[in-house]
């Protein structure tokens, strides 16, 4: 099995125990969380094409980049709460080398800091995680998703979406 085929399994998993057990209130319906982390696995593959990064790696990261929001149900530090235990999840699999995993971890703890410019990765799934808001019809009024999104749009020469 492919590992971002192992990763999205996994995700899956995470979800449908959630759904079992969870009694938390959740800032996104788990249903939800497992639409747009599709959404943002495929559409982190075609921008890593475009700006030469490794694909899978890029799905990797679109796909648990709200791992925090899953495991806690909440949007606050989401990013940065997924971190940790994604950290120890990538390594117990042995699937990764250190510097894959931390890409990842990375680019997940960052994601939400859409304001800042980072590494590549970071980049990546921030420009993706605004992308897939926009498609599902969840525009924000926040100047740097309009930038960035106005900014993607145009890379991927999809000007007349403006």
């Amino acid at each position: 099995m492919d590992r971002l085929k192992f990763i999205q399994n996994w995700l899956i998993e995470v979800i449908l125990k959630e759904m079992k057990n969870t009694t938390k209130n959740r800032s996104m319906s788990l249903e939800e969380e497992l639409i747009h982390s599709i959404g943002c696995c495929r559409l982190a593959q075609v921008l890593a094409a475009k700006r030469n990064l490794d694909t899978e790696i890029g799905g990797i990261i679109g796909t648990v980049h709200d791992y925090g929001r899953i495991i806690t149900g909440e949007k606050e530090s989401h990013a940065e709460k997924g971190a940790e235990p994604l950290l120890k999840f990538l390594k117990e699999t042995g699937l990764f080398s250190e510097i894959e995993i931390n890409t990842i971890v990375e680019a997940v703890a960052n994601h939400s800091s859409k304001e800042k410019v980072q590494k590549p990765y970071d980049e990546l799934i921030k420009d993706v995680d605004v992308l897939d808001n926009y498609f599902s019809g969840k525009i924000r009024d926040k100047e740097e998703y309009k930038r960035r999104l106005k900014n993607t749009l145009e890379e991927l020469n999809l000007n007349y979406w403006l």
